[in-house]
């Protein structure tokens, strides 16, 4: 069992998980294994001792690149904020214009922003 995840902050401690003091915000750890408690899912990752929060990463299978001239209103519904997809067509990249209903808006880096949609799909923008 492998997969990718993204650190997004978080350091709640429900369950007795490590502390995430070595952790970066936005750096991407591989998870080698899940173990439960009480239920809860916490992360082992690779080059890492101890177990963290399930809670305290995102899961980039489902996140999708985006840019855009304009920056999201941090902490504020957005009905129809406008950016572009990147995606890639016969090995070229490729640009579908959508609109997003913003739930949640973050900052991720300089000008780089995570949306969440109203569906939970989460979107990694980049302001030019």
């Amino acid at each position: 069992m492998s997969k990718l995840v993204v650190y997004n902050g978080k350091c709640e401690d429900i369950y007795g998980s490590s502390p995430p003091c070595h952790l970066v915000i936005g750096e991407v750890y591989e998870v080698v294994s899940i173990q439960y408690l009480y239920r809860h899912p916490e992360y082992l990752l690779k080059g890492y001792p101890g177990q963290y929060n399930s809670k305290w990463f995102d899961d980039i299978s489902n996140m999708q690149l985006a840019i855009s001239d304009t920056s999201p209103q941090i902490g504020k519904i957005e009905f129809r904020y406008k950016c572009f997809l990147v995606g890639l067509k016969d090995g070229k990249p490729c640009y579908n214009e959508i609109e997003i209903h913003v739930a949640e808006s973050h900052i991720f880096g300089i000008d780089i922003y995570k949306i969440i949609d109203f569906e939970g799909n989460i979107y990694i923008v980049k302001v030019y």
